[in-house]
């Protein structure tokens, strides 16, 4: 079965309360931009062909150039918003599992995003590094396809194995979590060190994993759903046709859910899980199979090596 107790991971949600629903404020001005850009360039196609017989016809076009500004944008401040949101809650979600004491109310959320820009000064430091853990992290479970097997075998061995290597990617906010919760004064030592200890309980973390993305996948399903029917309910109002946006928006606001409830509440489960330390030997072996396979993992240890500590991935 499962290394996890949900109940002691939404305890652990609830003592982080006041982070959550800073988070959830963020994440739902984040929900709230792509509707208000959407409908800014909705009205602006429309306002521009007010003098045509169909003022409506380029509505969605102008809908649509709105929508993917604002996702450029919010691409764009994926570092900042990292850095700012997620990895601070890390910080707390890491000291809760170790029955640290942690304030509440505004004083939570001030410790915990000073505590990382103290630890990780540079945001897109901290995404650069966590891009180049799920890179390495993905890699984990490539292993040889057998020889002589059939072609349908080979394409669902190939797909299993994509599968692994997904879910190994999203344990990387653990390695995260023990960056910004160290003392180390080099971040990509800690990074190394923690996915060396991933590749030695792969296994563990991989069944775990998978029963929390099930449950954090299901959450967003049912808050899709139900969030679908209001937005029909709304659209079902309007004087004009909406087409596909109500899914869209259903889609965002549920995502709101599951980032700020859901995301949380499956790191605090994986944080419970007893992970062995990898020994020497073991160490040495994982090392040398990464470097030889990973490009990313030889500038993460070329980073681990050198003093140092602000230094991007070229």
């Amino acid at each position: 079965m499962w290394d996890f107790s949900l109940l002691t991971a939404l305890q652990s949600v609830e003592k982080s309360m006041a982070f959550v629903l800073h988070r959830w404020l963020v994440f739902l001005g984040v929900a709230a931009g792509f509707l208000l850009s959407t409908l800014a360039g909705a009205g602006t196609a429309v306002g521009m062909g007010s003098l045509s017989a169909n003022p409506l016809l380029f509505a969605h076009s102008g809908a649509i150039a709105g929508f993917a500004l604002f996702a450029w944008l919010a691409h764009t401040l994926r570092p900042t918003l990292y850095r700012a949101v997620r990895a601070p809650h890390l910080l707390l979600l890491a000291k809760l599992s170790r029955q640290d004491a942690i304030p509440e109310g505004r004083a939570q959320v001030e410790l915990a995003c000073r505590s990382v820009a103290d630890q990780v000064p540079d945001p897109h430091l901290l995404w650069e590094i966590r891009r180049a853990a799920c890179a390495t992290m993905a890699q984990l479970p490539r292993r040889a396809t057998p020889a002589g097997i059939s072609a349908t075998a080979r394409a669902h061995a190939s797909l299993l194995d994509k599968a692994q290597r997904w879910l190994c990617a999203m344990n990387v906010d653990l390695i995260i979590a023990a960056i910004v919760d160290a003392k180390n004064t080099n971040p990509w030592r800690s990074a190394q060190s923690g996915i060396l200890l991933q590749a030695k309980n792969l296994s563990v973390l991989s069944k775990n994993r998978l029963a929390l993305t099930a449950f954090e996948g299901l959450g967003w399903l049912l808050g899709y759903l139900l969030l679908l029917l209001a937005f029909q309910k709304i659209a079902a109002a309007l004087p004009f046709p909406t087409g596909f946006w109500p899914h869209v928006f259903a889609f965002l606001f549920a995502w709101n859910i599951k980032a700020s409830f859901l995301e949380p509440t499956t790191q605090a489960a994986m944080m419970q899980l007893r992970l062995q330390p990898p020994d020497v030997d073991e160490v040495n072996e994982i090392a040398a199979k990464l470097a030889a396979d990973s490009e990313t993992y030889r500038l993460i240890e070329a980073r681990a090596a050198s003093p140092a500590t602000g230094a991007e991935i070229a």
